[in-house]
């Protein structure tokens, strides 16, 4: 029985050796598996930092975009009223020229026109031919009266020369009543 304790202690000790090694390969395992956890965990830290950093720029990009975006939407429509308001004017433009092209056909047709535009100038004749003979009445008078007063106003003038030479014949100088005519 010694012999069989002796083996069991041996077999015991054979044992505990084996588990010291189990146990020194258990820790060296998990040493390896702390390590690679740390790295994996630094990793996914660098990993989760740089996403976020392009995040950020992406989120810059975006919202560069976004505003170029709305400016150009803006610009475009600023352009299409523009655009609308030109057509608008050049079917205004348009219209004006048919119209006046129309019109300058319609003058310009033919005889008829001309005729039309020699009854006009008649008709415009015949308006005032009544009228120019109480016009010539009217001013007949003022004519008459006119051409009185210019007649008399010469032969004022004629006399005052003729006064002042027969004055100045006698004392060789105009007398103050001839001044006086000439006012």
């Amino acid at each position: 029985s010694t012999r069989t304790r002796r083996l069991t202690e041996v077999h015991t000790v054979q044992e505990s050796r084996g588990l010291h090694t189990d146990i020194a390969r258990l820790d060296d395992l998990i040493e390896q598996n702390a390590r690679r956890w740390a790295d994996y965990a630094n990793e996914i830290a660098v990993n989760a930092m740089e996403f976020e950093r392009e995040l950020a720029e992406l989120d810059e990009q975006s919202a560069r975009l976004e505003g170029q975006i709305a400016e150009v939407q803006s610009n475009e429509k600023k352009m299409i009223e523009e655009i609308k308001d030109t057509e608008e004017q050049s079917k205004e433009w348009e219209k004006k020229i048919r119209a006046g092209k129309e019109t300058q056909e319609e003058l310009h047709i033919s005889k008829d026109a001309i005729a039309t535009k020699g009854a006009e100038k008649e008709i415009q004749r015949t308006k005032y031919r009544p009228e120019s003979p109480v016009r010539t009445q009217e001013q007949l008078p003022r004519d008459t009266e006119l051409a009185i007063r210019k007649r008399e106003d010469m032969a004022v003038k004629h006399e005052n020369t003729e006064y002042i030479k027969k004055d100045a014949g006698q004392n060789g100088r105009a007398s103050p009543r001839a001044n006086w005519r000439r006012r």
